[in-house]
């Protein structure tokens, strides 16, 4: 399954955390000048592991942030995988069974039998800044839907020009399987009618000649109709994202794809997770809901979080 390619607001809006200097014994990131505490997300856990803090002691999950002073614990064959994105960044591959401490920038083993591997980020990772939490795990939980709505899934909020090529949405929810005749229009911020048209389906190609231009927001809407005579009813608004955000997006989406083992062959590494979370963080949560997703089909443990089941 592919992982989404999405718009991102990169360079603006990425801030505050600082995710630096890691590294396991004997093999340091790079240092990123900054003065705060060294900062990593975990991107993927397989296994039982503890976090310990001065506050306690509870199970480590996914896009937990980890601190300097942090004391981790892994069972036998736990492995642990950690993005730092400050410096030149790095990943780090952490398993068990043993004791693992951060400290000033180094995640330190603390015993015989654990071990730490470690890669380098690509150079477009230099200088994101991503600040990791909850925000991810709230935006994957399933949502409802209204049974006389028309759900839509793209465009939604910022997006990128190759996002807008098309318009897509869903069948009305709880009604027979059709058919469906939809009626779409896509209408700017000033009243006027851009785009109409009538289709079986559910999608529409957008006319090459329609340019959607940066600094303006369009709604688009579906109005669909069955046989039964019965009718539903969804709108959304959409905008195009800078063009420094289009091409940040791009150089991040390439790093994506020279991590994979096989560039043909989509895999689950740190790089599609800090993805996600920039898209979290950068408000495109339309985004950021299919790129998470796509990952808790190729991820366990994001497939297991609780606000998944």
């Amino acid at each position: 399954m592919m992982i989404w390619h999405p718009p991102l607001r990169l360079f603006q809006i990425l801030t505050c955390l600082v995710l630096g200097m890691a590294l396991c014994a004997g093999s340091r990131c790079a240092d990123s000048g900054t003065t705060g505490p060294a900062v990593a997300v975990v991107t993927n856990l397989s296994g039982p592991a503890q976090l310990r803090r001065a506050a306690g002691q509870r199970p480590l999950a996914v896009l937990d942030v980890l601190q300097t002073g942090d004391q981790l614990q892994l069972k036998a064959a736990t492995s642990l995988e950690l993005a730092f994105t400050a410096g030149t960044g790095c990943v780090l591959q952490l398993t068990g069974p043993g004791r693992f401490s951060v400290r000033g920038g180094d995640v330190l083993t603390r015993d015989p039998g654990a071990r730490v591997e470690r890669r380098d980020l690509a150079a477009a990772w230099r200088g994101v800044r991503i600040r990791p939490g909850l925000v991810g795990r709230a935006s994957i939980a399933l949502r409802g839907l209204a049974a006389n709505a028309v759900t839509l899934r793209t465009p939604l909020g910022g997006e990128d020009a190759a996002a807008l090529q098309r318009l897509e949405w869903d069948q009305p929810y709880g009604h027979p399987a059709g058919p469906w005749g939809y009626t779409v229009r896509v209408i700017d911020d000033q009243g006027t009618l851009l785009f109409l048209a009538q289709s079986q389906e559910r999608s529409v190609l957008v006319p090459a000649t329609l340019e959607f231009e940066r600094g303006r927001d369009y709604l688009w809407t579906v109005e669909a109709h069955a046989q039964d005579h019965a009718s539903a009813y969804g709108a959304a608004e959409f905008h195009r994202v800078a063009a420094d955000a289009e091409d940040g997006m791009q150089a991040l989406w390439q790093s994506v794809i020279a991590s994979r083992r096989n560039p043909a062959q989509p895999e689950p590494v740190a790089e599609e997770v800090l993805l996600a979370l920039a898209l979290e963080q950068s408000g495109l949560q339309n985004a950021a809901q299919r790129q998470w997703r796509a990952l808790a089909t190729v991820r366990p443990a994001l497939a297991n979080w609780r606000s998944l089941r």
